[in-house]
């Protein structure tokens, strides 16, 4: 019974970072946001923002 309920396993990989510029909202004020993503499995790895962008 135990065997149906095991977790996939999944290869560990090291992470292939890239940046990527995208505009946000926080609060209603857009902002210019940096982020490093995984290339691999997409995943956000450091989001740091900008500067305010205009409106």
């Amino acid at each position: 019974m135990t065997q149906l309920f095991t977790p996939l396993r999944r290869r560990a990989h090291t992470h292939q970072a890239t940046r990527t510029y995208v505009l946000l909202q926080r609060f209603g004020v857009p902002f210019e946001v940096e982020r490093t993503v995984c290339s691999d499995c997409q995943r956000v790895l450091e989001e740091r923002p900008l500067k305010r962008a205009a409106a």
